[in-house]
């Protein structure tokens, strides 16, 4: 039989992901060994003292309780979790998390023992998330450097995009205080204040739907460059059907005109990819009175123009709510896939912001 030995070296653990995931994907920061179990594998992993922070041990429930046994003879001291063996094992300061192999028992030692421990003797950082569309990096560079003013040594600062959506995460540790986080949150929440939709790592798709429930509102998407990747994020939301009437795909112009009385005469006039028809889209699903939001999308994602002569990720987005339609213009760089999702970022980000 076969124990694995999961060796993380680089606490703490990154953020952005729930507590399970963490853990599971924290395997991939250090070093990672497999071990023969026998009697001396209790040994073996205590070898690593010295040359690991932490040392996270998974084992088959076979032998689980000869390993827990074993680990319990060699060290100062151990806190049981469960009857099968698993625990904590502690030697000169040195932490054996010793868990089950098995998924969903593993998802259970991690939530009740392994992580709260480790956020204890400080591996794993607290972190303030604020997440938004558009969110310039130089700008939240500029973020940091005013939050030095406020003695933020100890902090820790990171920035991701995706598609224009945009990750800024603060770490901190228990001993921080708590005015020294209200004092960044508020440089970044202020220097952002057009561009966040939320503060806490939930994203916008969730937020729309979270937002649409508290308005007693549905919403109805018709999509033309974005083939159906506004309203796909949407019904990915769980619950959603309590949101979400219908998702139109409108690409071709005949579709327009049939499903939203667009009018031919503008597509004849401004195009096919214009603020005019845009409106038009999102008018025509406002009408059916079926909904008390709508978004529209029409754009185009390239590789090439089309005869209209307009620029690769020129877009318009329309978002409606109570009777009105607001419209949003963008020319997005990039391949036709990130052309095509920066669009449905910015969508879905447009409804929330007048919604709201």
């Amino acid at each position: 039989m076969q124990a694995a030995a999961i060796i993380v070296n680089n606490f703490p653990f990154p953020g952005g992901k729930g507590v399970t995931e963490e853990a599971e994907n924290a395997v991939g920061l250090g070093e990672i060994r497999f071990v023969r179990f026998n009697e001396k594998t209790a040994s073996v992993l205590l070898s690593y003292e010295g040359e690991s922070d932490v040392l996270l041990v998974f084992a088959n429930e076979e032998i689980l309780p000869a390993l827990s046994e074993s680990l319990a003879g060699l060290t100062d001291d151990f806190l049981q979790s469960d009857e099968s063996g698993a625990g904590v094992f502690t030697k000169n300061g040195f932490d054996i998390y010793l868990s089950p192999y098995e998924e969903e028992k593993r998802r259970i030692y991690y939530r009740n023992v392994c992580f709260p421990r480790l956020k204890r003797r400080g591996f794993i950082r607290e972190r303030l998330v604020f997440r938004g569309i558009g969110c310039d990096k130089k700008r939240f560079d500029e973020c940091v450097k005013k939050c030095a003013a406020y003695q933020a040594e100890g902090l820790g600062f990171s920035y991701a995009e995706q598609y224009d959506d945009v990750r800024m995460e603060v770490t901190y540790d228990a001993a921080t205080p708590k005015t020294l986080l209200d004092n960044v949150s508020r440089v970044i929440a202020g220097t952002f204040s057009e561009e966040l939709y939320a503060m806490d790592d939930t994203p916008i798709e969730k937020r729309l739907c979270e937002l649409l429930k508290v308005r007693g509102r549905k919403i109805s998407v018709a999509e033309s460059f974005t083939g159906g990747g506004v309203g796909r994020r949407i019904v990915s939301v769980p619950g959603a059907s309590e949101v979400y009437f219908e998702g139109l795909n409108t690409y071709d112009g005949t579709a327009k005109i049939k499903r939203l009385n667009v009018s031919p005469y503008t597509l004849n006039t401004f195009g096919a990819v214009s603020d005019q028809t845009a409106y038009e889209m999102c008018a025509g699903l406002l009408s059916t009175g079926d909904c008390g939001a709508a978004i529209s999308t029409t754009g185009l994602a390239g590789p090439k123009s089309d005869n209209s002569g307009l620029p690769v990720g020129l877009c318009f987005l329309a978002a409606g709510v109570d009777g009105k339609i607001y419209i949003a213009r963008h020319v997005f760089s990039g391949t036709r896939e990130e052309i095509t999702e920066k669009a449905i970022n910015h969508a879905l980000f447009w409804a929330y912001k007048h919604l709201k």
